[in-house]
């Protein structure tokens, strides 16, 4: 049984924030099978601890230590409580989009993937790649940098043209497809690892 949820928000490049952890209780405690992002998410708003249908990504460790994005809500938490029937959370959220904007609340690196007739004709490491470029092309700064740690080339481009993300990127806040905000995060997440534009016409 889960009794208590030791949660730490952290910034967008995996750093747990200062002063932002706190500890939630779950009255009556839940089973370990019941618990998932859906009811952490709802007993922090129950608690105040986040605003109302606000964006929010929740990760945890595994046994490498590295922070891994649940991208199912209703999926059971995958590590078990300790003894003292608690589980740490990590969380990172964003404020709720404005209604006159294109932001999309993100589920995960799998809601940017390449149109399913050419993911047939793409190796394992193109998928991915692909997969990359539709996230910066979605203005998904989140998912962009979930491809980079997953070890995609920054500049990698596409097989017919050579465009990279930081074309894609450019590209959808030239059309306005995405808003101002979004890309100024997805362009500087790109350039912080050397992305380049490869010119998009």
């Amino acid at each position: 049984m889960v009794s208590f949820l030791k949660m730490s928000k952290i910034s967008t490049d995996g750093n747990e924030l200062p002063l932002s952890k706190f500890l939630l209780s779950l009255e009556p405690p839940v089973p370990g099978s019941d618990l998932s992002t859906a009811r952490i998410r709802e007993a922090m708003e129950a608690d105040n601890k986040v605003p109302q249908n606000s964006v929010i990504d929740f990760y945890y460790k595994d046994t490498e230590c590295d922070l891994v994005l649940i991208t199912d809500r209703n999926a059971p938490w995958p590590v078990t409580a300790g003894t003292d029937g608690t589980i740490k959370v990590w969380f990172l959220c964003a404020p709720p989009p404005p209604d006159d904007d294109f932001s999309v609340v993100c589920m995960g690196p799998h809601t940017h993937q390449p149109p399913d007739k050419k993911a047939k004709t793409l190796t394992e490491e193109q998928w991915k790649g692909y997969s990359f470029l539709a996230a910066a092309s979605a203005g998904c700064a989140t998912c962009v940098d979930h491809w980079l740690k997953q070890g995609v080339d920054v500049n990698f481009g596409s097989l017919n043209q050579g465009y990279t993300a930081m074309d894609f990127i450019l590209w959808s806040k030239g059309k306005g497809t995405v808003i101002a905000s979004d890309a100024a995060l997805v362009i500087s997440t790109l350039e912080a690892r050397g992305g380049q534009p490869h010119m998009m016409k």
